[in-house]
């Protein structure tokens, strides 16, 4: 976009380009408007076109996008919008030159019904040679725009200004310029509508990742880890979750901007139930537990000998093991293996030897009840995502 200053300033100029008039040219202009009468439209063959919806006054236009500046919920747009039709009273052999028409002097021009009401800056051309009539506006406003609210952060703004003509009259789009850089024309699509009236409508997507940074992403990452917690201590899980729940809660009282119902919204609520459900899987359901108990005497000594019935037998004090197992229904179940080795030699008692005991605790292993269930709520949450994600591409 080099050239568009240059373009810009040769466009202006040779719109808002004004003669001097000498006196004899002033006169003639004087004595043109002497008999013409403003409220007579002019009836040029030229101005009248037929099309498949009927016969039609009509008006060659030009559009000329100079900005579009977005912001939330509105945009700041700077347009040129012409108009052109034949006037054959406003022929002028005294005059060769294109000129700007002084305010004093008022031609027929059509009335034009613009919504919203903007303000513009109106110009007036004439060419002597044709009698062909330029009305010039340039509009440098805000337009307010308008979307869909449940659709936040997601959501696109519209706005657009709309040109209604009186009667038969009809404009007609002869050219069309987008001057805008392509960063703007990136954020802002603009689309002209001729039929049943004469539009310029625009819109833009304003700061969705903004959103997706703050509460889509930071909500997910905070399911995956009361998850992952899941294979931690109870202690553990409760706490991982419990905070995860709040911090969703903060994230939701920071985000409400307005009081419709949003996919924001919907996206931290069902993430705080999902983790909810999680925690009271937590506290419902307990997670299989394995305890090792092993005594262990002296290993250097030599097993202790006891009598039976004339003959000897030894029970070994090294390594024997009890095992606890603790299920989800809270029951208890252990087993103790032992070694017995029996010889034909009559020993003596030996005394006890000093013995001691290690306990061993394994890794927390969920519980068959608890799986389920912690899978049934990461089915549900990998549906859920799916789903929005396609509500969100549906209506982008």
């Amino acid at each position: 976009m080099f050239y568009l200053p240059l373009i810009t300033a040769i466009f202006i100029q040779n719109l808002l380009s004004v003669n001097s008039f000498s006196l004899d040219e002033r006169n003639a202009i004087v004595r043109k408007f002497k008999y013409y009468h403003k409220s007579v439209r002019p009836n040029n063959i030229l101005n009248r076109v037929s099309t498949a919806n009927g016969s039609f006054f009509a008006l060659n236009s030009e559009l000329h996008i100079l900005s579009t500046i977005p912001t939330k919920g509105d945009l700041l747009v700077d347009f040129y919008f012409t108009l052109k039709y034949v006037d054959d009273r406003l022929i002028l052999r005294e005059l060769q030159n294109r000129f700007q028409l002084p305010s004093d002097f008022r031609p027929w021009v059509p009335t034009i019904n613009i919504y919203p009401k903007l303000s513009s800056f109106q110009s007036i051309f004439v060419d002597p040679t044709k009698g062909i009539l330029t009305v010039a506006r340039r509009f440098q406003t805000s337009l307010v725009c308008s979307s869909d609210e449940w659709r936040h952060p997601f959501e696109t703004y519209r706005c657009f200004v709309a040109f209604s003509l009186d009667g038969d009259e009809r404009i007609f789009l002869q050219t069309f310029r987008d001057l805008r850089s392509e960063h703007q024309k990136s954020k802002v699509h603009c689309k002209i509508d001729q039929w049943p009236q004469f539009e310029i409508r625009f819109s833009y997507v304003h700061q969705w990742y903004l959103s997706l940074i703050t509460s889509h992403l930071p909500s997910f990452l905070l399911f995956l880890t009361s998850l992952f917690a899941q294979w931690k201590r109870k202690m553990i899980q409760v706490f991982v979750t419990t905070s995860a729940l709040l911090a969703i809660v903060i994230m939701e009282t920071s985000y409400r901007t307005i009081d419709t119902l949003t996919l924001g919204d919907l996206w931290l609520s069902v993430t705080f139930l999902h983790i909810v459900c999680m925690l009271c899987v937590d506290l419902l359901l307990s997670t299989e537990r394995v305890r090792f108990t092993e005594k262990v005497g002296n290993l250097d000594s030599d097993p202790r000998a006891i009598t039976i019935n004339g003959s000897s037998s030894t029970i070994s004090s090294r390594p024997f093991m009890v095992t606890q197992r603790v299920a989800p229904d809270g029951s208890i179940h252990s087993s103790i293996e032992t070694q017995l080795v029996t010889t034909e030699k009559v020993t003596e008692r030996l005394p006890p030897p000093v013995t001691t005991l290690r306990q061993h605790q394994t890794s927390i292993a969920a519980g068959r009840r608890k799986a389920f269930a912690l899978s049934t709520i990461v089915i549900f949450y990998i549906a859920f995502v799916s789903t929005y994600i396609y509500i969100v591409i549906m209506f982008w």
